[in-house]
């Protein structure tokens, strides 16, 4: 991609964000073809693998469900690592989860559906959400919490990050 082309991308994403501050589909779906190369080594993803791994159950079938999985780079890694594990990631962002499954395409553990982490049903070991808090707002942030423990197994764990807008934009 021409750098001319990804000045015209980022200045797209930044009239929508301007012009609203729940453009965040919007914004993603426009941001998708230059995502990693916007935030590919923005995000720890392998300290991110590192926390999973020490939440998660003493046995290799473990599962694990990253809520707005993005561009699936955390997915990818979940899945090479743990190749008896269930992996799944869900993004509202059709051109998001297109990258994701391009990404993670021939691991057989490991899927990723298009639809809102409030719509997911099941049980899991360990729901995640990286860089997921910020774009909620209080009572988003509420019903996540909630819907994330509707869907915990009985020993299962919450492993979540949050970055402050007012300091980490």
């Amino acid at each position: 991609m021409s750098t001319s082309r990804i000045d015209e991308v980022i200045l797209s994403i930044t009239d929508d964000i301007n012009r609203s501050p729940q453009a965040d589909v919007t914004t993603y779906r426009r941001l998708a073809p230059v995502y990693d190369l916007l935030f590919g080594e923005s995000y720890d993803y392998e300290l991110q693998a590192e926390y999973i791994r020490r939440n998660a159950p003493n046995s290799p079938a473990f599962s694990v469900l990253e809520a707005g999985c993005g561009a699936g780079r955390l997915l990818d890694l979940l899945g090479a690592a743990y190749p008896k594990a269930h992996v799944r990631g869900v993004d509202l962002s059709k051109e998001m989860v297109q990258l994701a499954r391009d990404r993670i395409e021939g691991q057989k553990n490991v899927d990723v559906a298009r639809t809102n982490v409030f719509e997911i049903d099941g049980e899991y070991d360990i729901v995640a959400g990286f860089n997921l808090l910020p774009h909620f707002d209080e009572v988003a942030t509420e019903r996540f919490f909630r819907h994330a423990a509707s869907i915990l197994d009985n020993e299962g764990t919450l492993v979540f990050d949050y970055k402050d807008q007012r300091n980490n934009p």
